[in-house]
């Protein structure tokens, strides 16, 4: 049977359709997980136009021209697999906040830190690494002056020049001190706090409160107190009460209880903020703001990569998180000569600390 020549012609026409469409279904596919592991920080290398001359990212235990037959024996492999490669984008981030509202009356004009907190991001894992830092620790500064409270170390950085300012006399005291580098710094008051659980969580940031606080003493922004209580349970709470159940110190830990409740409520607003809505809101909100804000934040930081940072956080797993705080276990009470209650640190131990949470990083 003869195969009529339309037949002939409109079957080739076919068969080109569906090469070409699968090509671009291809080179869609390919764009995507180029574009995916971008915002891991994976780099992926360009294709080799020789195949044969193309280097491989890790040496191979079996040379390509190997046959199945000429494997090397079990005795002849490493006894122990090298160490996992460091990421090479992974940051430490050094997060301050400093007790200031806009409209309080006072007389100063640099800010202690409230609250000190480094946070590392591992984009190739997809992990997120929180130490909290007391604000009573006792260090020898990294400017030659005299020891002090590590909290001491912004105002002090701010208020005599320090060339990299007061987050840059903190980090520089914190790497000089245990070796814990520290890539960036976000300083925010509580108006920037505020503001922005406002935007990003209008409904509120749910959080699991395991006792019950009553606190009759909390400080009211204007250096006068006021009760507040928060029931155990898991509850929405809005900007206002997100802030006080991070600031109190009415449990019997203290300031160690607070760093912990700290990193929950970080945590609850980073999940927030990855969750479909929060990418959403931040994308949508993030330009105002930045202008919004004003004053009331300080970054080394672009917006462009902070935005990154939050599209990163998008897919981390809930268990790729690992958490520490320097506590009454690596740390020793104790008075200064001019009678000011300190805690002395036992460097061994924290440094010990810093590796397991934070690795080689």
């Amino acid at each position: 049977m003869r195969l009529p020549l339309w037949l002939f012609i409109a079957g080739l026409l076919g068969a080109m359709a569906a090469t070409a469409l699968l090509a671009g279904l291809t080179w869609f596919g390919i764009r995507q997980l180029s574009l995916q592991a971008a915002l891991a920080g994976i780099e992926l290398a360009p294709p080799a136009l020789n195949l044969q001359q193309a280097a491989t990212p890790f040496p191979t235990l079996v040379p390509a021209a190997q046959t199945r037959a000429q494997a090397p024996s079990a005795a002849t492999l490493p006894a122990v697999m090298p160490p996992a490669l460091e990421d090479p984008r992974a940051r430490n981030i050094l997060l301050l906040g400093i007790d200031q509202r806009a409209g309080t009356v006072s007389d100063e004009r640099y800010f202690r830190s409230d609250t000190l907190m480094v946070v590392r991001i591992e984009p190739l894992s997809q992990s997120l690494a929180m130490l909290s830092i007391p604000r009573d620790l006792w260090l020898s500064f990294a400017d030659g002056g005299p020891p002090g409270r590590i909290n001491t170390a912004n105002s002090r950085g701010e208020s005599q020049g320090y060339p990299t300012g007061g987050a840059g006399l903190t980090a520089d005291t914190l790497q000089a001190s245990f070796g814990l580098r520290i890539d960036n710094y976000l300083l925010v008051n509580f108006d920037a706090f505020l503001t922005a659980v406002d935007l990003l969580a209008p409904e509120g940031v749910e959080v699991c409160i395991e006792e019950r606080i009553d606190d009759p003493h909390y400080p009211d922004g204007n250096y006068g107190t006021i009760q507040v209580t928060f029931e155990r349970g898991c509850q929405l709470l809005d900007a206002e009460r997100l802030l006080q159940y991070a600031r109190t110190r009415a449990t019997r830990g203290a300031d160690f209880d607070r760093a912990r409740r700290q990193q929950q409520v970080l945590t609850a607003m980073l999940r927030h903020v990855a969750s479909l809505e929060g990418i959403g809101r931040l994308i949508s909100q993030a330009p105002g703001l930045w202008q919004e804000l004003g004053d009331s934040f300080r970054t080394d930081l672009s917006l462009d990569e902070i935005l990154q940072l939050g599209l990163l956080l998008r897919d981390m797993p809930p268990d790729n998180l690992r958490q520490g705080v320097i506590d009454n276990q690596v740390v020793r009470f104790g008075t200064t000569a001019n009678g000011d209650q300190v805690l002395y640190p036992d460097n061994t131990a924290i440094r010990a600390l810093i590796q397991e949470v934070f690795g080689n990083g």
